[in-house]
């Protein structure tokens, strides 16, 4: 689990804006993935099971907390000292397919094919994925 913690951050942190909720979003992984570890056939795709349980926990706490906070504290960017919007807060503000494929490919070095097995989705849904979010991207940082 502690090898997993900061792709674990990382990921809940793409879908939640929170820290409370990314707190929780863990914790709860963590407490499914002890009480199911049995469910696990390959040891070699625990990191991928693990971040499918985190998705799955995120996206429940997302569900419930976004009555909540308002839509407008969670487009915010966050300019850094040099006047350069922070990447990881632009990436927050793709839609969430986006969001969490780029943040799984680029911070946690999934491959697409990985990426595809966690999210049960085609690769080449992967690949479109990571062009469109990069399109993205480009404008967002662009206009600032």
């Amino acid at each position: 689990m502690q090898d997993n913690l900061d792709s674990m951050y990382r990921v809940s942190k793409g879908i939640l804006t929170n820290e409370v909720d990314v707190e929780d979003a863990i914790q709860n992984t963590i407490y499914k993935a002890y009480k199911n570890i049995k469910s696990l056939k390959k040891d070699k795709y625990f990191k991928t099971w693990l971040i499918r349980i985190l998705i799955n926990e995120s996206n429940k706490i997302y569900s419930k907390s976004k009555r909540i906070y308002s839509k407008a504290e969670e487009e915010t960017y966050t300019i850094d000292k040099g006047g350069h919007i922070d990447l990881y807060n632009a990436i927050s503000n793709l839609p969430e397919e986006f969001k969490v494929t780029t943040i799984l490919f680029y911070f946690d070095d999934m491959s697409h094919k990985e990426i595809a097995k966690t999210l049960d989705i085609a690769e080449g849904t992967v690949k479109s994925r990571l062009s469109r979010a990069k399109e993205r991207l480009y404008v967002m940082l662009k206009e600032k």
